[in-house]
């Protein structure tokens, strides 16, 4: 850590816990962010705290467009990360960040992450950011940052009628060659967003929230150094479902980026039975703001299986696909439809090297998914794709996940609503007249039945 005093930073590093913080993280521990101990890494903490960051001053004002606006750039010196007891697998933490004074030009931030139900302290650190123009000269901090500073506390917190559920930072590992944060990233966020309720609710040991049914619906583009805040509100609960509703903010302009609604039923990991609500947690989601009923709609199953089909992924689960209960992630799930998006379009025209010298491409703005089986560790999977409509500007395509042998029940289906958009100028134009003809000879139904 670059500081003036090495001892005033060890001193830092030792106060008591419990600080008024502004909130720059929250979540559950996976598998994919442990050490060989099954417990949150040094090497993910550092990046949370950093992350952390990026998002204070994000909500601070200080965030990608306004950066961008100015021809400057954020940068992080160093960060020292002090560990007690690191979170495991399946537990839930919280990250806070308070101000704190740095070398001259620097922002400070001392960080703490804490069990957020009982506040036990896991881990501390400490990280400074500066400011750099175009040619990597050292900028000053705004005059008024330590006011900017002090109102984020207030900008970071979840609107009254929805719970805090994490935030981010778009990385480059995050963008796709759309420039922008692929879909399995926002998958990411909204499965944190579920296993957070999941604790929250207190269900059993091995008890799982599973979707079985979801509209994603995708409002703004979230670009690379883009800081994002994620929310979750329950709607309906029944003994055997939960319906809830996450969304997805840019800190730093406040716009909604992106929403889901999933229903969820309750089942047990290692048999994929359902395993019903009992009183208690019927009781705490209508705490949550949940309206109880006597069942929830999910909606009707599978459509047929008609038209040209394309396998756009053939290949079997491994174990880093999947979290603790084995059971395939959302990260993995959607990452298949992307890579199977991708062969796709390139049979009809749209080849990623057309993409990048066209300067054209699409971006999806709704995905209604019909979840029908858990997929697990070792399972093989095929993935079939279909045309399903051709507008002036829109592209509907459809994905079904099945096993080898068994393709008249899916795994899971999903409509992908997606636009034809303008690289250059980020706005949407029209589907180019050879895609179109080549997209109609795989159309699935008629446009009038598309919709």
């Amino acid at each position: 850590m670059q500081t003036g005093n090495q001892a005033d930073e060890d001193e830092m590093m030792a106060e008591d816990a419990g600080f008024e913080d502004i909130e720059a993280g929250r979540g559950v521990v996976v598998a994919g962010e442990t050490d060989a101990r099954g417990r949150m890494s040094a090497a993910t903490i550092t990046d949370r705290i950093t992350d952390g960051a990026v998002f204070v001053l994000s909500a601070a004002g200080l965030g990608r467009h306004a950066l961008s606006e100015q021809g400057l750039r954020l940068k992080v010196l160093a960060s020292a990360v002090e560990i007690d007891e690191a979170p495991a697998v399946g537990e839930a933490w919280r990250l806070g960040l308070q101000p704190v004074p740095a070398e001259e030009g620097a922002i400070g931030f001392a960080a703490e992450l804490v069990d957020p139900l009982f506040g036990d302290l896991m881990a501390r650190g400490l990280v400074e950011v500066i400011l750099e123009d175009a040619e990597g000269e050292p900028v000053s901090f705004p005059d008024d940052i330590a006011d900017r500073l002090a109102d984020a506390a207030t900008e970071a917190a979840a609107p009254d009628d929805s719970l805090p559920a994490g935030c981010g930072v778009v990385a480059t590992r995050h963008c796709d060659i759309m420039g922008h944060m692929n879909v399995q990233f926002y998958g990411v966020a909204f499965e944190q967003a579920t296993r957070l309720l999941t604790v929250g609710l207190g269900l059993p040991e091995g008890v799982v929230l599973k979707p079985t049914r979801s509209v994603i619906r995708f409002k703004a583009e979230q670009r690379l150094g883009d800081a994002f805040q994620v929310t979750t509100r329950p709607t309906m609960v029944a003994p055997d479902a939960l319906a809830v509703t996450h969304e997805l903010h840019n800190i730093e302009t406040g716009a909604l980026a992106a929403s889901v609604e999933y229903v969820l039923i309750p089942i047990t990991a290692a048999t994929g039975a359902t395993h019903p609500f009992d009183d208690e947690t019927v009781e705490t989601a209508a705490m949550l703001g949940a309206e109880v009923l006597a069942g929830i709609d999910i909606g009707p199953g599978p459509t047929p299986t008609e038209g040209v089909r394309v396998e756009t992924y053939r290949g079997s689960i491994d174990p880093w696909h999947c979290d603790e209960n084995g059971l395939l992630s959302q990260q993995a799930l959607i990452d298949r439809f992307s890579s199977g998006a991708g062969q796709l379009l390139g049979a009809i025209g749209l080849s990623g090297a057309r993409i990048q010298t066209d300067r054209i491409g699409t971006a999806a703005v709704e995905y209604r998914v019909r979840y029908e089986g858990p997929a697990r560790n070792g399972d093989a999977l095929v993935l079939e794709s279909q045309i399903a409509g051709v507008r002036d500007k829109v592209l509907i395509l459809r994905h079904r996940l099945v096993r080898p042998g068994e393709e008249a029940t899916p795994l899971l289906e999903i409509d992908v609503v997606a636009v034809m958009l303008d690289l250059e100028q980020r706005r949407a134009t029209r589907v180019p007249a050879d895609v179109t003809e080549r997209a109609r000879g795989l159309l699935v139904e008629t446009e009038a039945s598309a919709g």
